[in-house]
């Protein structure tokens, strides 16, 4: 054991001393401040990019995370200090729902390609295993036991959010298993030169509408599923419409959900949920 031991230490202390010479010499080499700049200058210019090329759908996601990070800080006031141990847990989740949202929205408004579909994909995990715990009281005991696996989780929330499962199917297998398509992040031609970048040649991709969209529909779910979870606190609800004291049924009628329809019409078939395609 004592001879891995100082196997390992000795790997170690070389990797080390590797590393520090190489950092070396690339401080060395490099022009830090003129590197950085290079990197805020491309951020910027998609910024302005994907603002102006998509400022509808831009917009859109803005409004709706807006407008559920409002609701879920209506329910949190409401709760206040009276919370059971299991609203906490809901507010907890749904707040970092929304927070991994916003982060989702400023890469993408960064102008990064594949690394807003991964989180995105992440935030469906969340979203999926928040719903069960609120709807499944066994679901519930396993997560507080730290014996639920979110991943698992999909399948069972399609009850309440039907595409779930397609929208994650779709982030799984374009960002998180990369595929040919969502490969060019680095390397881009300018003028017959080749030029390294972090930040992709976005004027050449289409991505960005999925994501906003995306964007969109989450936020709008996890604001209407915090009004949900907590409706009993509130005389007047926004997403939904209360059919009697105990009953509601989702308002399909508020701008960011007619706004969100208008957008998928504009979305390639192959992005859209099932029932929003066309016949063919």
């Amino acid at each position: 054991m004592n001879n891995n031991r100082n196997v390992w230490t000795a790997t170690l202390g070389r990797l080390i001393a590797a590393n520090r010479y190489t950092v070396y010499m690339i401080m060395n080499d490099i022009d830090y401040n003129n590197f950085r700049n290079q990197v805020l200058k491309q951020i910027v210019r998609n910024k302005k990019f994907i603002k102006s090329t998509n400022s509808i759908f831009h917009e859109c996601a803005w409004d709706n995370l807006y407008i559920a990070s409002q609701t879920l800080f209506k329910c949190i006031k409401t709760v206040d200090n009276k919370a059971t141990e299991k609203e906490n847990i809901l507010l907890q989740k749904l707040t970092n729902c929304l927070s991994d949202i916003l982060n989702a929205l400023l890469s993408t408004t960064g102008g990064f390609l594949r690394g807003p579909g991964v989180l995105l994909r992440s935030i469906i995990e969340s979203i999926a295993c928040t719903i069960v715990i609120k709807m499944d009281n066994n679901k519930y005991d396993q997560y507080i036991n730290n014996k639920l696996s979110p991943s698992s989780q999909i399948t069972p929330s399609k009850k309440y959010f039907p595409e779930i499962g397609q929208i994650y199917g779709m982030l799984t297998n374009t960002f998180v298993h990369e595929r040919y398509e969502t490969i060019s992040r680095c390397i881009v031609e300018l003028e017959d030169n080749i030029e390294f970048s972090l930040l992709p040649n976005i004027e050449d991709i289409d991505f960005y509408q999925v994501y906003l969209l995306l964007i969109s529909m989450l936020s709008r779910f996890v604001g209407a599923f915090s009004e949900y979870c907590f409706q009993h606190k509130f005389h007047q609800l926004y997403y939904w419409t209360r059919t009697d004291r105990k009953t509601v049924k989702e308002n399909k009628k508020t701008k960011e959900a007619l706004k969100i329809l208008r957008l998928l019409d504009e979305m390639p078939d192959k992005y859209k949920p099932e029932q929003y395609r066309t016949a063919n």
